[in-house]
């Protein structure tokens, strides 16, 4: 099984707030399984971020802050929500996602230890960014795509509901995925 993850934050560095993270567990064969969705602000509630970040994921602060809860209260419901979908051992949750490592970092530095998480969830990864790439280098899609989600949602006609929506950006790297898929095969 795959553990799909996206997230939105204040900036690029691990030095920005985290402010949602989606979690969607899938099949072998890309089917919803589950599904976790989190909006959420530092324990001390001091937000680190840079307007560049909220120009592009479009979070009112103001809005989120209603709303969100705070790590420490995400932290349990993320190690219950992977524990209960992973088996330790082979059967480890594969993550997947558009440019995973840098929303794992995100995970790992604010609401579940690397450690912790790798009990449930296998080290080994899937980047659909990286599928993609090695797609445009055999010709089996056009090269002069960007690469970028939104460049292959609208190259494959995948529907996305809102850009950089943890949720929405999450739900579409999974259907573009298919896409890659059937291109490879």
């Amino acid at each position: 099984m795959f553990i799909f993850i996206d997230t939105e934050t204040g900036g690029i560095g691990l030095d920005k707030s985290l402010l949602t993270a989606s979690f969607i567990i899938t099949d072998e064969q890309l089917k919803i399984v589950d599904k976790l969705y989190l909006s959420v602000r530092p324990d001390d509630n001091l937000y680190h971020i840079e307007a560049k970040a909220l120009e592009i994921n479009k979070i009112n602060l103001i809005e989120h802050e209603k709303i969100a809860i705070p790590y420490k209260n995400a932290k349990p419901k993320v190690y219950e929500f992977i524990k209960q979908h992973s088996k330790e051992g082979a059967d480890k949750l594969i993550p997947a996602g558009f440019g995973i490592y840098f929303d794992l970092t995100h995970v790992w530095d604010k609401l579940i230890s690397r450690a912790t998480w790798e009990t449930f969830c296998s080290y080994r990864t899937m980047d659909v960014t990286s599928i993609a790439r090695f797609l445009m280098l055999l010709g089996k899609i056009r090269s002069d795509l960007s690469g970028s989600l939104v460049s292959l949602s609208t190259y494959f006609n995948v529907y996305h509901e809102q850009e950089h929506h943890a949720e929405s950006d999450n739900l579409a790297t999974i259907e573009v995925l298919k896409y890659l898929i059937k291109a490879g095969g």
